[in-house]
């Protein structure tokens, strides 16, 4: 199952709580979280790591995760 849901990153929070994302995402199983393109478009200071660290909070910990 697939899924696209349009969010903001700099608003990681929306992100996780999006309705949308629990239709294809099992936070209680392992998933493979890929934020490969996330630092280079945040320009706040602190923002790409402070999204990424956010997005990555309710995964479980066998998640595989590739945050460069």
């Amino acid at each position: 199952m697939t899924g696209i849901e349009l969010a903001d990153i700099r608003h990681p929070q929306g992100i996780v709580d999006h309705p949308g994302v629990p239709r294809v995402i099992d936070f209680d199983e392992p998933v493979a979280l890929f934020l490969v393109a996330v630092p280079h478009f945040p320009t706040d200071a602190g923002g790409p790591a402070r999204s990424s660290r956010h997005c990555a909070t309710p995964c479980p910990p066998a998640t595989a995760r590739s945050v460069p």
